[in-house]
């Protein structure tokens, strides 16, 4: 691929899509092999669908003989993935899956992260240092908003967390 084409562009733009679904649906460690393996033959090598043409081709990616078909049919149930013959296909249009979504995924989250992580490095440190105190950093005070709570109508405007995931306690101690 040539660097900085609108169809580079966009093939980058559908490979982020398509990672952002399936790093918050609820995939067993094989489905989400076989995923990435479909991707990367059709997407990967800049076309729509992977030739695959064995089953057994998925023990490259660990997934064994005798789970394969089990594995492949549950994805084609649930609308993740369209076979023709040998030819597999990724759904790109994620509202037709039939995957349940990561309790705790809040995409104005991921956003938030991702256009943190698209500034240069010395801006993050910058504008968004890791220090204990700095609690109105916009990660921290949008996983926060989620958790806090009134202790009772006698504490006026003193919040308190209640009991977090184990998880948002860590990150939230760093």
């Amino acid at each position: 691929m040539k660097d900085g084409t609108l169809k580079d562009q966009l093939m980058i733009i559908s490979l982020f899509s398509l990672m952002e679904q399936t790093m918050v649906s609820n995939f067993t460690e094989q489905q989400r092999r076989i995923l990435d393996m479909i991707c990367r033959l059709s997407l990967g090598c800049d076309k729509e669908e992977a030739y695959i043409p064995r089953q057994r081709d998925f023990e490259i990616v660990g997934v064994g003989e005798g789970h394969v078909k089990r594995h492949l049919d549950w994805l084609i149930e649930a609308k993740v993935i369209t076979r023709d013959n040998c030819f597999y296909k990724i759904n790109r249009d994620y509202d037709e899956w039939r995957v349940s979504r990561s309790l705790t995924f809040v995409p104005e989250q991921l956003d938030e992260l991702i256009e943190i992580n698209e500034k240069e490095k010395e801006e993050i440190l910058k504008k968004y240092s890791r220090e204990k105190e700095d609690a109105d950093s916009p990660l921290r005070s949008g996983l926060l908003r989620r958790f806090l709570v009134k202790k009772d109508d006698t504490d006026e405007d003193e919040d308190h967390i209640p009991e977090l995931p184990e998880g948002l306690k860590r990150y939230l101690e760093r």
